[in-house]
């Protein structure tokens, strides 16, 4: 495990979101408007700047040993099938949670289905197409334009810096990497992201999310051996995430949602799986191997 690139990566992923956050406030910048929505996507960027500076520091070949892979194997279908699973599974453990229900008529609904009446004005829209319709683009976008965006993180997490925790255990690198990630939101999510209500406590909540998430990730993208996979999947679980909220009522983002205790459970469960998986069927013994 190079503790040093690791240390020298973060801190260095850490400034430059801060610094970057704090010019867009000081020019004047809202979180809410659209114009904090572009800064949110630009952000997604820093990790390949990171990678890039790390690796001309190191004077290593621009992206190389990222993982960055084009082969097609069956991992590439199985990790971008599996988040509209998460999130719809983060849906139904959401209607459990405590003053939280389902619902096909709630404003959140009839805005969407109102869109998308306007849209496709000779089909009858219903809370099920609505549904189905999500899914269905979530996929292509998650495939197409969010992975794009995803991969400028992804190279960073699952790409040069899970190199660095070679010598270390699955595990070991999941949570530290989780934790990294998680934290390395906090601008954001202090400016509003994911948990406007309460900022401050959504940094931790973002956290645990990015520790439960990233086995997830990190498993799928050894696995595929590509860094395009996990890009793919991030871009598509934050493209299908809307539906845990268009069907509740209620809703707390604490509680609910793929970035709430409902998607957490979700994601650790899937851990889970993964894990037996990995230790009744698969020839390859990731979760308890070292890197």
């Amino acid at each position: 495990m190079n503790k040093k690139n690791i240390a020298v990566f973060t801190a260095l992923a850490f400034a430059l979101i801060w610094s970057f956050a704090a010019i867009f406030r000081l020019c004047g910048g809202e979180y809410e408007s659209i114009y904090g929505q572009l800064f949110a996507s630009a952000c997604m960027f820093v990790p390949l700047l990171t990678v890039v500076i790390m690796q001309l520091l190191n004077r290593e070949k621009l992206f190389s040993n990222c993982g960055i892979r084009w082969k097609v194997n069956f991992w590439w279908f199985f990790g971008w099938l599996l988040m509209p699973v998460i999130s719809i599974l983060a849906l139904a453990v959401s209607c459990l949670m405590p003053g939280i229900g389902f619902s096909t008529s709630n404003e959140m609904m009839a805005a969407v289905t109102s869109q998308l009446g306007a849209a496709m004005p000779t089909v009858e829209v219903t809370p099920f197409l609505t549904g189905a319709i999500t899914v269905v683009s979530g996929l292509f976008t998650g495939i197409t334009f969010n992975a794009l965006f995803s991969f400028g993180e992804e190279i960073g997490w699952r790409g040069w810096l899970l190199r660095q925790f070679k010598g270390a255990r699955f595990l070991t690198a999941s949570v530290m990497i989780g934790v990294i990630w998680g934290f390395w939101h906090a601008p954001l999510i202090l400016m509003g992201h994911n948990y406007p209500s309460n900022p401050v406590a959504g940094v931790f909540m973002m956290v645990a999310m990015c520790v439960a998430l990233t086995p997830i990730l990190q498993y799928v993208r050894l696995k595929s051996r590509s860094v395009i996979v996990s890009a793919i999947m991030h871009g598509t679980l934050n493209a299908v995430a809307g539906l845990t909220i268009i069907y509740v009522t209620g809703y707390n983002e604490f509680l609910a949602g793929c970035t709430g205790v409902a998607g957490i459970l979700v994601m650790l469960a899937a851990d889970l799986c993964l894990f037996l998986y990995d230790r009744y069927v698969s020839r390859e013994r990731l979760f308890t191997s070292v890197l």
